[in-house]
């Protein structure tokens, strides 16, 4: 399964970024958990590409077609739909058994739904996430999200930010 992380960070140019956010994460994975940099969009919307890649395709070349795609990820409830949790949920207090199976996919439902939960600012204004500013499954590699790297929050003159595409294989 591939799943598809961004790393936001500051830097002088698009390969800069790309190596600061390679070196950040190197050492996270193994051989049946693994990485690889594909490339990444600047705040203007530069686009710079590592290899052949179908993230940084017309689906995900600019800044707001990024913010819309993590928005969806925010309230697609993960890989996992409400109702097949609330059922599970259900057959459980019915005292009928789960499978260790059953539970992760509640746990996994739950802890998407709790990182959406901590994100108070969007359940007034779904569109005040700034990805720029605002994180949503942060170092959770493993998961679809936005974790900020190197970043301060005034940027020096001669960088700008950048998002980093982490494509992850598990």
């Amino acid at each position: 399964m591939h799943i598809l992380h961004l790393a936001v960070t500051q830097a002088k140019n698009p390969q800069d970024a790309c190596d600061q956010v390679e070196g950040f994460i190197e050492d996270f994975g193994d051989e049946n958990n693994y990485n690889r940099i594909e490339g990444c969009i600047s705040q203007h919307d530069e686009v710079h590409v590592n290899e052949d890649t179908s993230f940084l395709d017309s689906e995900l070349n600019s800044i707001e077609k990024i913010k819309k795609n993590v928005k969806a990820w925010m309230t697609d409830g993960g890989f996992f739909e409400l109702s097949e949790s609330i059922e599970l949920l259900d057959k459980a207090r019915n005292g009928e058994p789960l499978s260790s199976t059953d539970w992760y996919k509640i746990r996994v439902y739950a802890e998407h739904m709790g990182a959406v939960a901590q994100l108070e600012y969007l359940k007034t204004n779904p569109n005040d996430f700034d990805i720029f500013k605002h994180t949503f499954m942060d170092y959770k590699y493993t998961e679809n999200g936005v974790t900020r790297m190197y970043c301060q929050d005034e940027l020096p003159e001669d960088e700008q930010y950048y998002v980093v595409f982490i494509n992850m294989h598990t």
